[in-house]
């Protein structure tokens, strides 16, 4: 079961925004494979790069437990891949 929650530090109510992207993100033990893992990872930038600056990005892991792991404009999150891609590769939530 995957249970989810309102963050007390984000406050969309003032977020102007076209488009929310919430991506949720399989990192159990069956994703721990180099066929796999390694391909989510390579995809984040993608993700940031066909959206709109104005737009907003979540990432929420799920495995036996989940965590939201990023939740920002896409302006603010672009050039900043590999901050997100560590705090992915750094979750206790993964595998």
């Amino acid at each position: 079961m995957v249970a989810f929650s309102i963050r007390g530090d984000i406050d969309l109510s003032q977020v102007n925004v076209k488009t929310h992207v919430c991506l949720v993100l399989d990192v159990s033990g069956s994703m721990n494979v180099p066929g796999k893992y390694p391909y989510l990872l390579e995809a984040i930038p993608h993700v940031l790069g066909a959206l709109f600056e104005d737009d907003w990005l979540s990432i929420v892991l799920f495995s036996s437990r989940s965590e939201l792991v990023w939740s920002k404009d896409v302006a603010s999150s672009q050039g900043r891949e590999q901050e997100i891609v560590q705090r992915i590769d750094q979750s206790g939530v993964k595998f």
